[in-house]
């Protein structure tokens, strides 16, 4: 089976308008309540996965260790490189901090989405339909093999 080894731009826009769904969904319940929460949501969204996901997650990746100083990966484009890269497995303590920043940047908004029950399912449904997209149309042709949720078929 042919791997992705590189990304056009256009996949980049094309799962960052994907991946913006949920994000929407929760901005538009946590609006209204307050303008402030929805920066504040942004901020540790943003930051989980730019700070905390890229170092901890991203520099095991082989899109990292490519030449360039921008990383140009199918969730993160034009993001410098200013952490070491790491070819190793990730530690049980980079999918912890990974992990645990995907809980908190998807479970934060519910007390918001929890008030407005039909919200509340376009956000789960449309968290499923990208995981499953993900998992169907990029996991096997990824490099990554390293990636705990690596579902690559080996090549024939």
């Amino acid at each position: 089976m042919r791997k992705r080894t590189r990304y056009a731009f256009l996949d980049f826009l094309y799962w960052m308008a994907f991946a913006l769904i949920p994000v929407l969904i929760a901005c538009y319940a946590i609006a209204q309540d307050s303008i402030g929460w929805v920066i504040l949501y942004l901020v540790i969204f943003l930051g989980h996965f730019l700070l905390v996901e890229y170092r901890f997650f991203c520099t095991h990746c082989p899109h990292y260790h490519r030449n360039g100083k921008y990383m140009k990966c199918l969730f993160i484009w034009g993001v410098p490189k200013f952490y070491k890269k790491r070819p190793e497995k990730p530690s049980v303590l980079d999918l912890l901090f990974t992990g645990v920043g995907f809980v908190v940047a998807i479970l934060l908004p519910l007390y918001w989405l929890i008030q407005y029950p039909f919200l509340l399912l376009l956000y789960f449904l449309s968290l499923l339909i990208f995981g499953y997209t993900v998992k169907r149309y990029e996991c096997p042709w990824c490099i990554y093999e390293n990636c705990p949720l690596n579902r690559s078929e080996v090549a024939e």
